[in-house]
Formats: C-alpha cells, sequence, structure tokens
C-alpha cells in the first residue's frame, strides 16, 4: 500500500497509479476505499475501462447495483469487445433480478472470451433462476472443466442438483465447494 501512496504522492494526477491503489485496496477488502480510489481514477482518466469495471465490481459488494451496472455499460461503452465487462454486467443483472437480459449479456462475453468460466457461471446462475436447470448445469460443468478449483462452480451445480431433487449429487457438489473455500482460507 505504502509504494500505490507514495507514487500518488509524486504525481497525484496519475490515474493509473490511483487505479492501483484501487486494486490493491480492492484485494484487501477494503472496499470503501477502493471505490474512492476508482472514482478519483475515473475522474483523472475517464476512458479507462477497467477502473469503470472495477468500480462496478465494488458497487457491487455494497449491492448498489444500478450505480455498478451504469459504471458496467460505461466499461462496455469505452471496450465493446471485453469480455470481462459483459460477465460483470451478467452478474449484476442476474442480482437485479433480470435473468433474461443476463443471460444475453453472458452469451456476449462468452462469444468475446469462449474460455471464460466467470461467464459460465454467470450463465449458470441466470439460467438456474430461469428454471433451465439441465442448461445451468452444462455451463457450471464448463465452467468447473475451465477451472476446477472454482467453487462457485461446485455451488452452482449444488444448487442445481438440488432443485432437481438429486440429493446426493448436490452435497457432492456442496462439499467440494466447502472444501475449494477453505483452502482458499489457507493461503
Amino acid at each position: 500500500m505504502t509504494i500505490c501512496e507514495q507514487m500518488i504522492r509524486i504525481d497525484p494526477d496519475s490515474a493509473h497509479y490511483h487505479f492501483c491503489k484501487g486494486q490493491t485496496l480492492t484485494g484487501l477488502q477494503r472496499y470503501r476505499e477502493a471505490l474512492a480510489a476508482y472514482s478519483k481514477s475515473i475522474l483523472l482518466d475517464p476512458q479507462d475501462a477497467r477502473a469503470y469495471r472495477m468500480k462496478a465490481n465494488v458497487l457491487s459488494v455494497f449491492a448498489r447495483f444500478k450505480e455498478a451496472l451504469e459504471a458496467c455499460e460505461q466499461a462496455i461503452e469505452l471496450e465493446a469487445t471485453n469480455a470481462t465487462a459483459y460477465t460483470v454486467k451478467g452478474g449484476i443483472l442476474q442480482k437485479l433480478g433480470h435473468n433474461e437480459e443476463a443471460l444475453e449479456a453472458c452469451e456476449q462475453a462468452l462469444q468475446f472470451n469462449p474460455d471464460d468460466e466467470s461467464a459460465y457461471v454467470a450463465k449458470g446462475e441466470a439460467l438456474s433462476e430461469l428454471g433451465r436447470y439441465e442448461e445451468a448445469l452444462v455451463a457450471f460443468k464448463q465452467a468447473s472443466r475451465l477451472n476446477p478449483r472454482d467453487p462457485d462452480a461446485y455451488k452452482g451445480k449444488g444448487k442445481v442438483f438440488e432443485r432437481l431433487g438429486k440429493s446426493r449429487q448436490a452435497r457432492q457438489n456442496y462439499e467440494k465447494a466447502r472444501q475449494l473455500n477453505a483452502g482458499e482460507n489457507r493461503l
């Protein structure tokens, strides 16, 4: 953190340094401060799509989904082919209960990056909420193939299996998600 602050003292008008500070604070889960850093970065460079994407992520932590969606839309306006921006948008729309739109955003993300496991997780969540369980399972399975260490893919599969009345498979996937989460906490 001190390096970011030192660089900002040297060049307080550097959007890049404020963005780096935001990333560091996000990693430390100091989200209020991170939001301020991303906002400052955007003020200094309103063309930096990364700062809008990260701001959208942080706003989502605070359940400020409408603001997060606005930030995400700005990122997409600046980088129309950025898969990550569409994945973030899909997640936000899903949290707002706009599952059809979330699904469209995830499909867009996968057009730009067919190996985006986060997009498959968000797609699976949207499909699950739409009651399209078999399709949701396919999406979650693809996510876990792309990243076997992603607990969200297994948690998603667990929820779908539970909704399908397949309690044994649900328990297995929930247990795998729990193990992966526990492994992350040990790092």
